[in-house]
C-alpha cells in the first residue's frame, strides 16, 4: 500500500498502526474515526486493515465507501480490485481496475492486474493488450 502523508493526527495514528501491522487496533481506530467524521482516508485505512486479517467482504465494503467519498482515488480503486479478485469476483475486479487505469494510465501494476483479471474472465485478447501496456 502507498502510505498517504497527512498532517491530521487522527489519520497519522491510524497510519502508524498500519505500518506497525497492529491490525485489530487499526480497525478500531479507523472505525472510531469514521464514527466521528466519515472520510475516504479512514475508509481506505479500514479496508486495508480488514484485508490484512482476511475479512475480505468487509474490506471491499470499506473500499467502496472510500470510493463513494472520493471516486477519483486510483489507489483505492486498485485496492478494491485486488480484494474483489481475492473474493473471486473477477468481473468486479475488472471494473475496479479499469477505473484505476483510467485515472492513472501510466501505472504498470494497474495494467498488469487488469490483465490478470481479464484473463480470469476469459477475455484473452484484452488481457494481452493490458499486459503489453504494463511492460511498455
Amino acid at each position: 500500500m502507498d502510505w498517504p502523508t497527512t498532517i491530521d493526527p487522527d489519520h497519522d495514528k491510524g497510519l502508524e498502526l498500519l505500518q506497525r501491522a497492529v491490525w485489530d487496533l487499526a480497525i478500531i481506530h479507523f472505525r472510531r474515526l469514521i464514527d466521528l467524521r466519515e472520510d475516504a482516508d479512514a475508509y481506505a485505512g479500514l479496508g486495508y486493515a480488514l484485508k490484512r486479517i482476511g475479512h475480505l467482504a468487509e474490506s471491499a465494503a470499506a473500499y467502496r465507501a472510500a470510493i463513494a467519498a472520493q471516486p477519483d482515488n486510483a489507489q483505492v480503486q486498485y485496492s478494491l480490485g485486488i480484494v474483489l479478485g481475492q473474493i473471486g469476483d473477477f468481473h468486479g475486479s475488472v471494473q475496479a481496475f479499469k477505473v484505476a487505469v483510467e485515472l492513472q494510465p501510466n501505472q504498470c501494476r494497474f495494467h498488469n492486474n487488469l490483465a490478470v483479471a481479464l484473463a480470469r474472465i476469459g477475455s484473452s485478447e484484452q488481457a494481452i493488450s493490458e499486459y503489453r501496456k504494463a511492460i511498455a
